[in-house]
Order: structure tokens, then C-alpha cells, then sequence
């Protein structure tokens, strides 16, 4: 056997090597969007922001989420607590919500607050707003 033939051998085993692990890290990625964008805390989040005046003003029309949602999620038994932090932009600027949320079978606390060039808007203070 040659060494062109070896050589050929070795990089087909690397780029395959190579292929799988970039795609263990795709479906790795896509789990922690997905797991980070379909939970009430953030649908409800973003529904708030596209039906307030202050945040369409300053955003403008067509009000999206960006790719990096960081998502702090704790589910334990009846307790569900969430943190996240929520790129956002429109047709005039961008900025981030901030999501707080705290819910058990006695307390019910959710605040979600707009944030733009460090001035902060609030969104909504108390009871979770959307369907439970």
C-alpha cells in the first residue's frame, strides 16, 4: 500500500470524525435554543413587548428576539423559577428584555423589564399576565 493511498485513508477518517462532531454540537445548540425560547416566561415576555407603546417607539415595527437568549431555568416540583435575558430588535434599534419570574401554589411574581442604551422600562410588575 502507498502512501498516497494512506494518507487519502487518514483524512477521509478526519473529515468524517470532524463531521460528526460538528454535528453533535448543532443538535447540542439547537436543544439549548430550543429549551430557551419555547417556555411561557419567554412567550409571554415578548408578547408584552410588542403590545407596549414605550418599547414600539423606541424598537419601531416587526419587534424580533435574537439567537442568544440566556435562559436561567429552575423547575422543582410546583416551584418554577426563570431568569432571562432577551435580545430584541425593530426596524429603529435593539435592546433586551429582562424576565424575572418566580411561580409555586402560593406566590405568583413575574417582572419584565425593557433595557435600552442603560435607561430601563418597565414592562410588567406582579401576577404572570398570560395564560396558566
Amino acid at each position: 500500500m502507498s502512501n498516497k493511498k494512506i494518507f487519502i485513508g487518514i483524512g477521509c477518517g478526519l473529515i468524517l470524525i470532524i463531521a460528526a462532531i460538528l454535528s453533535i454540537v448543532g443538535f447540542i445548540i439547537s436543544g439549548l435554543y430550543y429549551a430557551a425560547t419555547s417556555n411561557e416566561e419567554f412567550s409571554c415576555a415578548m408578547e408584552l413587548a410588542q403590545k407596549n407603546d414605550a418599547v414600539v417607539e423606541i424598537l419601531g415595527s416587526d419587534i424580533s428576539h435574537g439567537f442568544f437568549v440566556l435562559p436561567q431555568i429552575t423547575i422543582e416540583g410546583s416551584k418554577r423559577e426563570v431568569y432571562l435575558t432577551i435580545p430584541v430588535s425593530g426596524s429603529k434599534s435593539s435592546g433586551k428584555i429582562l424576565v424575572s419570574s418566580y411561580r409555586d401554589n402560593f406566590r405568583d411574581n413575574f417582572l419584565a423589564t425593557f433595557e435600552v442604551d442603560e435607561k430601563q422600562i418597565p414592562i410588567h410588575k406582579g401576577t404572570f399576565p398570560c395564560g396558566k
